[in-house]
């Protein structure tokens, strides 16, 4: 959960709080940061239960990163506190879903606050809804454009079903509201389950990306483009990055993916978080969260990142460990089959998902690049060096095989 989602939340619920620049030096902070946070939580607690004043609380809003169902309750005192809470002080729950024109009645949602988006799931208009609320209305236009264009595509091969439909766009005050249709399904983890469960949700995730490679086509000059102009461009200009990224960022226009492989729409953040399972079996009936999808994107992407966060949820290892396990030829087996299993949805073979697991770190870095100065030592191993060093070693590798 970010700073600007906590200072949304702030002002729909009307909290008198003062937010900081940001919360921690990183997404996973220290046991000491998070021993002062909850002090200082507590502290705020007590001041408005002394002064008899409102106060909102949501429990499991502790780190920034966070991502799931956040309980807001309007007093929950500390010593009911069983993981990461944020106070705050005049907040009231009531106004804060009545601000988002959610009715009372079943009781609202705030199912995930991240980079600045606050989402909740309640009714409206009589309707289940999924209400995205943020400051900038223009990235919540981008967003329905894109689910939209989504909902497009599934249509074409008869997975319309799949893509909730855009009820509207609304302004409310200093914030914008996009109203989306609430799709049924459960939604499903991995943490702790079989192998031979988990590579079973992996296959059905994988059916509808076996549908919209079947509809993918050829582009001249290459696949993604633009795309890969961005990221050679962006990436490019980070002085402290230019020497671990300079060879992976030169490769990127003579992919042989690039040039084999058709193009595809591309959802951007594919895998089990952004999908909705049957309730009695194991089957994706909703895909949510369109907001990094475009068309013509690079085949196996959206496949390579589902199996990337899988395993990597699973194993309870670094995503970004997955790829240096690719392009070091040390995967493990269940990584293998999840990994074959994805080749075969997109059509594609081994050495081309590394060169897919390549776009896909650069992809992440350009994502994060921003929050660098925030990053401490071991993160930046794990999101840069190490994976430079792992690429460094298969570059070569991928040139002797005549790729």
């Amino acid at each position: 959960m970010s700073v600007d989602s906590l200072r949304l939340v702030a002002t729909l619920a009307g909290s008198t709080l003062r937010l900081p620049g940001f919360l921690y030096p990183d997404a996973w902070p220290r046991t000491s940061v998070r021993t002062a946070q909850r002090a200082f939580q507590c502290w705020q607690w007590c001041v408005s239960a002394w002064r008899g004043e409102p106060v909102l609380v949501l429990s499991g809003a502790g780190v920034p990163a966070a991502k799931g169902r956040v309980n807001v309750t309007p007093l929950r005192p500390p010593w009911r506190w069983r993981e990461p809470t944020a106070v705050f002080p005049g907040g009231s729950a009531r106004r804060f879903f009545e601000s988002l024109r959610l009715e009372a009645t079943p009781e609202p949602e705030l199912l995930l606050a991240d980079s600045g988006v606050v989402v909740a799931l309640g009714r409206h208009e009589g309707r289940p809804t999924v209400v995205h609320a943020c400051v900038d209305a223009s990235r919540l236009q981008r967003y329905a454009d894109q689910t939209e264009a989504a909902r497009l595509v599934f249509l074409q091969i008869g997975l319309a079903d799949m893509v909730p439909r855009i009820a509207g766009l609304q302004r409310h005050g200093e914030h914008g509201c996009l109203y989306q249709e609430r799709l049924h399904g459960r939604v499903v983890g991995v943490s702790g389950i079989s192998a031979e469960l988990l590579r079973t949700r992996v296959h059905a995730a994988l059916a509808p990306l076996q549908a919209l490679h079947g509809a993918g086509r050829h582009v001249a000059g290459g696949v993604d483009a633009a795309y890969i102009d961005m990221l050679r461009s962006d990436l490019g200009s980070v002085p402290e990055w230019a020497q671990l990224l300079m060879e992976p960022l030169a490769v990127l226009p003579d992919l042989s993916v690039r040039h084999k492989a058709p193009a595809v729409f591309a959802h951007g953040d594919y895998w089990l978080a952004n999908l909705l399972f049957e309730p009695d079996r194991e089957a994706v009936c909703g895909i949510i969260d369109w907001e990094r999808a475009r068309p013509h994107a690079l085949a196996g992407l959206d496949a390579l990142h589902l199996v990337i966060h899988t395993f990597a949820a699973w194993r309870g290892c670094s995503p970004l460990q997955v790829p240096v396990m690719m392009w070091l030829d040390a995967s493990e087996p269940v990584l293998e089959q999840l990994l074959d299993a994805a080749q075969a949805a997109v059509g594609l073979d081994r050495a081309q998902m590394k060169e897919v697991a390549l776009v896909l770190w650069l992809s992440h870095l350009h994502h994060h690049r921003h929050d660098r100065p925030h990053w401490r030592p071991e993160r930046l191993d794990d999101w840069l060096t190490q994976p430079a060093l792992a690429a460094a070693r298969w570059l070569p590798l991928r040139k002797y095989a005549g790729f």
